[in-house]
């Protein structure tokens, strides 16, 4: 079988694969550098691209007559064809921050305040994670070896008995003994 440190250390492998508050932990402080990140790229210039398609069609209109006032005449306008007219359009554009009054550089000492305490809870959790196997381990061993106490006390108890029990058979002790 295995050793009791090597049960132990198995025990704390899965409980650090299972805790709930561990895992919180763990995701907080991945949250936590995503935000040091950021504001890290609060430093850097921004971009923004477009880029749009348009794509319109005419139907074909059929002849007219028109009249012109001028020359006080009728004529016929001449039918118009059918067309595609279509439309591109991209844009880049960027920008940078020169100066914001410093709440850049606060944004960024603050979020690394930030991933620092996050760094401190993750080591927290996993101790009082350790700190609950182990004690939960130890007291399971002392309640095993209770048990083992326990079983060894009642062997000698019905054995002590047995005896006993033959001895008054044989009329070697009174019968209030047994």
């Amino acid at each position: 079988g295995m050793t009791g440190s090597g049960k132990t250390t198995c025990a704390l492998e899965l409980a650090y694969r299972h805790s709930p508050e561990l895992a919180t932990a763990q995701q907080q402080l991945v949250s936590s550098r995503a935000g040091l990140l950021g504001a890290y790229g609060s430093f850097l210039p921004s971009f923004a691209t477009s880029l749009s398609y348009s794509h319109q069609f005419v139907g074909p209109k059929p002849a007219s007559q028109q009249y012109n006032t001028i020359t006080q005449q009728f004529f016929v306008q001449d039918p118009i064809q059918s067309r595609d007219y279509e439309t591109y359009n991209f844009s880049l554009s960027g920008d940078l921050t020169l100066f914001s009054g410093f709440s850049r550089w606060a944004s960024l000492r603050g979020q690394r305040y930030t991933l620092a305490a996050d760094n401190a809870d993750l080591d927290r959790t996993r101790n009082e994670v350790e700190t609950a196997v182990i004690q939960a381990y130890y007291g399971l061993a002392k309640a095993q070896l209770l048990v083992e106490l326990k079983e060894s006390a009642l062997q000698a108890n019905s054995d002590q008995h047995e005896q006993t029990r033959r001895s008054f058979a044989m009329g070697a002790v009174a019968r209030s003994d047994t």
